[in-house]
């Protein structure tokens, strides 16, 4: 069971509210206290309603008026397409297409993810399987390459990404959880590939799951970030104590003390996911590091549009 507990403040009247969130057995809880710190309230959030009450609170935080950041603040912003610029429809998320469309809009980073192939090929899919993407019943670490190739073209190699974008746009691969059979020998085969780019400088690894890290020992702990679900005080605990780039997550949780907490040690904070220019401006205000977005290039053009007309 993973279990945490905060305070959100929410955007209007300075309100704050204390919570608990816990998952387990594979379903969300959420609990709210009251004044006296007794429990008031809990249920169970299904999947379906998570993604609506995200959407709620984006709808909200996106109407609530924030200042507009000073024109080096909005120079600083570092935006990241997560996944690449895509619809699933006429452009598919993390292929050479929707990281191309990134690259092609000046946007700061891209987000994609990595999993292996059955002859030990790191290609750029985000899922274990093929269903949601693209409507085929195939597992990936099923597959080898060529079978993978021939299934589904639109699966780049990992080594093919960075061929055609390395250095053009940051980097931010995220290693998904999966299991490593041959550990030593991917790490060599993962090694070889980013050689030509500079850790840090043109890319950092990203993972969810901590327990994914040996895959990529070989990196400096500052190339490493931990991205956080609804266990962020564990996560920052693990990035504090292994002095790890920074911490990654949603925006309504990733609060004031943990960016000052990762500020003091020079650690990135990343939020996500920005649409709204109020919820943008919100970002840029509070210092966060990098703003991940499924809408980088709509963020990436209001930017460009506030800081031209703060020039003029």
């Amino acid at each position: 069971m993973i279990s945490e507990r905060g305070t959100l403040s929410l955007p209007f009247n300075s309100v704050f509210i204390t919570y608990s969130v816990s998952y387990r057995n594979k379903k969300l809880y959420f609990s709210i206290f009251n004044m006296e710190n007794f429990l008031t309230i809990t249920f169970m959030i299904p999947p379906f309603l998570e993604t609506i009450l995200l959407a709620i609170i984006d709808f909200f935080y996106g109407l609530y008026p924030q200042k507009t950041p000073s024109i080096d603040q909005l120079k600083g912003a570092k935006l990241v397409s997560h996944r690449g610029e895509r619809d699933n429809i006429s452009v598919f998320e993390n292929t050479l297409e929707s990281i191309g469309i990134a690259v092609q809009n000046g946007i700061w980073g891209v987000e994609f993810d990595i999993r292996w192939t059955k002859d030990l090929v790191p290609i750029v899919f985000h899922d274990p399987t093929a269903d949601r993407v693209f409507n085929k019943k195939i597992t990936i670490k099923d597959q080898t390459f060529l079978e993978l190739r021939e299934n589904l073209p639109l699966i780049p190699s990992l080594e093919e990404v960075v061929e055609k974008f390395g250095k053009k746009i940051h980097f931010l691969i995220e290693i998904k959880k999966e299991e490593f059979p041959f550990l030593e020998e991917q790490k060599i085969i993962l090694k070889k590939i980013l050689s030509p780019l500079e850790e840090q400088s043109d890319y950092h690894t990203l993972t969810l799951n901590p327990e994914t890290l040996p895959l990529v020992d070989f990196l400096k702990p500052g190339t490493k970030l931990l991205v956080a679900e609804l266990n962020f005080k564990h996560l920052l605990t693990i990035v504090e104590k292994e002095n790890l780039g920074g911490l990654l997550g949603h925006y309504l949780f990733l609060g004031k003390r943990t960016l000052e907490k990762l500020q003091i040690k020079d650690q990135i904070l990343g939020t996500g996911y920005v649409r709204s220019k109020n919820l943008f401006f919100r970002e840029v205000n509070r210092g966060v590091h990098w703003i991940f977005s499924n809408h980088a290039v709509e963020v990436e053009k209001m930017r460009k549009e506030l800081i031209q007309k703060q020039e003029t």
